[in-house]
């Protein structure tokens, strides 16, 4: 979550990275403090696989930027554009994320995250969501985050809900990519008008289009053909049954 841009550190005398809130998010509060922790957080954690940060600071025009370690090379999100992975490269990079989280967990230990792939049969009573129901219930999570994609994330909690001994379920894949950096994040007064369909449609038209432009449409044609179908019964009639 943020805009990143390469700096020299002149007192360092070497290349640094400035990581700065997005524009439409500098001037709220709760965005910063979010910021904030999430420096704290990441230089609480010495390890190889985490980036390092320096410090963080307020820009001139009162933006807070997190100095953080400069590393060359590709970004997963710009290396995966270029095609699929050689399997040695990607258990290479899944090992490194994997040391870097147990760093995290030691730091700690009272922390737990798990996750799964979202690939699986989700009709009802289907054996491989059933078998994700006891893994969910058996880690036993205080909160429960799924993307998997509209509308199968929100079918999943329709259908399994009821079995999962979760109190919080969060449906939200486009907010993974908003923090992976994989998507532009959207304008917080878009969010609040409703309009950051209209946002993420831009971002990427050929993806979304036919969500939002054309399923619309269909939804509201099978109801207005669903109401017309439904027959209507009469005064008479409601007194005969």
């Amino acid at each position: 979550m943020g805009v990143v841009y390469t700096a020299r550190a002149s007192r360092l005398g070497r290349i640094v990275a400035l990581k700065f809130l997005p524009p439409q998010w500098s001037h709220d509060e709760s965005a910063k403090q979010r910021f904030v922790r999430e420096a704290q957080a990441a230089s609480a954690t010495n390890h190889p696989n985490i980036c390092t940060i320096h410090d963080i600071e307020t820009a001139d025009d009162g933006q807070l930027f997190i100095v953080m370690a400069y590393y060359d090379g590709q970004t997963l999100k710009k290396r995966l554009e270029s095609g699929p992975l050689p399997i040695e490269e990607a258990l290479d990079i899944a090992t490194q994320v994997s040391e870097g989280l147990a760093k995290a967990r030691a730091q700690w230990p009272g922390l737990r995250i798990d996750g799964a792939h979202g690939f699986f049969s989700i009709a009802p009573g289907s054996p491989e969501a059933m078998e994700m129901v006891r893994r969910v219930n058996e880690f036993a999570p205080d909160i429960l985050f799924l993307g998997m994609g509209m509308p199968r994330q929100e079918q999943f909690a329709y259908r399994f809900g009821p079995k999962l001994r979760v109190p919080v379920i969060g449906l939200g894949g486009a907010a993974f990519a908003y923090f992976a950096g994989f998507e532009p994040t959207p304008p917080r007064w878009m969010g609040r008008i409703g309009l950051e369909w209209l946002y993420r449609l831009a971002a990427s038209p050929r993806r979304l289009a036919f969500r939002y432009l054309i399923e619309p449409a269909l939804l509201a044609f099978f109801l207005a053909r669903r109401a017309t179908r439904t027959p209507v019964l009469s005064q008479s009639s409601r007194h005969e049954r």
